[in-house]
């Protein structure tokens, strides 16, 4: 089954979700979207629960996260198959440069004298409000810096993922700048739209003493959706974000994003209950099953 990623790094789980964002119903007569409704997914990781949404541990659940996270780029779907249908986004961890399309970094630009890169911060971008961590208020450059700086000190980094910067500084209040010991090649993939690469608010990281928590009711970020539900071994709930920064211009007109009231994924451990429920419609994405069930 293929699928329309936004960011090639994030899970299939996410890849179909977005889908409900930036890209559907894109690019030239396309039927007018309609807003709400709740897609109903049983991901390709549908066994695995999230059992910890601390960050600072470097948890790998991309597919649990992304759709409340932004990062800095995310892959361009307009050059997809409903768009110029140049890029199928079949490879899960590859996004050509070209690809590229900014996230909370409008643009970005590799310069020398010293080495950098600089990322311009897309102005207007909030962190919604969230009793108990923080109030509703803009995204800025230090955010930024101060996300991949914090997450650098953890004793559960994955060794030499980002070694090869040297500091992150907020040049101001939106300019960040990776400043390198070298170049890497796949920078991209390590700090833009890669595993880990979704930006955390400082708030949250300095709840328990600077080591975040693992309580999912105290998350936050700039993405489409906002936690509002998990229950392990049952669901994982996602609500529209009404903060959400982004827009989708269909047949000449700009829509707010995220079309879905939500996004729910279902945990299921058992095939014959995964295949029972697409049949059934509980699910409407069932995204992992074997060949003798295509039909």
């Amino acid at each position: 089954m293929k699928s329309l990623p936004k960011n090639m790094a994030l899970t299939a789980a996410v890849v179909l979700a977005m889908a409900t964002t930036h890209q559907t119903l894109a690019g030239p007569d396309r039927e007018t979207p309609r807003y709400g409704g709740t897609l109903n997914v049983a991901t390709v990781f549908s066994g695995l629960n999230a059992l910890s949404f601390k960050h600072y541990n470097w948890p790998w659940k991309t597919n649990h996260d992304a759709l409340y996270m932004d990062q800095l780029i995310a892959g361009d779907l307009d050059l997809g198959p409903r768009g110029a249908n140049i890029n199928e986004y079949v490879a899960f961890d590859w996004i050509p440069p070209e690809h590229y399309r900014g996230e909370l970094a409008e643009s970005w630009s590799l310069e020398e004298n010293p080495l950098r890169l600089v990322f311009n911060i897309r102005h207007g971008v909030y962190w919604p409000d969230k009793p108990g961590v923080m109030e509703r208020r803009e995204l800025v450059a230090s955010d930024i810096t101060y996300h991949f700086t914090h997450m650098w000190t953890s004793p559960r980094r994955i060794p030499t993922y980002w070694d090869f910067i040297k500091e992150w500084k907020a040049e101001d209040k939106y300019t960040a700048v990776a400043y390198l010991n070298d170049f890497n090649a796949n920078w991209g993939y390590r700090i833009a739209w890669g595993y880990f690469s979704g930006i955390t608010p400082p708030e949250v990281h300095q709840l328990n003493d600077n080591k975040g928590s693992a309580d999912w009711r105290l998350m936050n970020g700039t993405g489409p959706y906002k936690v509002v539900d998990i229950r392990p071994d049952d669901v994982q709930a996602y609500a529209r974000n009404d903060d959400y920064w982004d827009q989708e211009v269909i047949n000449g007109t700009a829509h707010d994003l995220p079309f879905t009231d939500g996004v729910t994924y279902h945990i299921m451990n058992d095939e014959a209950a995964q295949i029972a429920a697409i049949r059934t419609c509980r699910i409407d994405i069932l995204e992992s099953f074997r060949w003798q069930f295509a039909d």
